[in-house]
């Protein structure tokens, strides 16, 4: 909240997080919920502002990229993140 919409190849990750509000943003995210072994659990695509999304079981950990930042990722495929701050 408060920040700027990602831009390609950026993303905020959420840790420990299994759901995630769009309350109060500006712009639609794609979101990325996955379990402690990296492994995809649920992709939701171009969320609206103003949307709640219910729990994802299993997930340990939460990805939000600008639209279009998930590409052609899929459930079950393992992520690896470089983590820069």
């Amino acid at each position: 909240l408060g920040r700027p919409c990602p831009q390609p190849g950026e993303g905020l990750v959420l840790a420990p997080c299994n759901e995630i509000h769009t309350l109060f943003m500006g712009y639609a995210i794609d979101v990325c919920f996955a379990n402690k072994d990296g492994t995809v659990l649920k992709l939701l695509r171009e969320v609206p502002p103003w949307r709640m999304t219910l729990p994802c079981m299993g997930a340990c950990w939460t990805v939000e990229l600008a639209p279009g930042g998930l590409g052609a990722t899929e459930v079950g495929d393992r992520l690896d993140l470089s983590i820069r701050d």
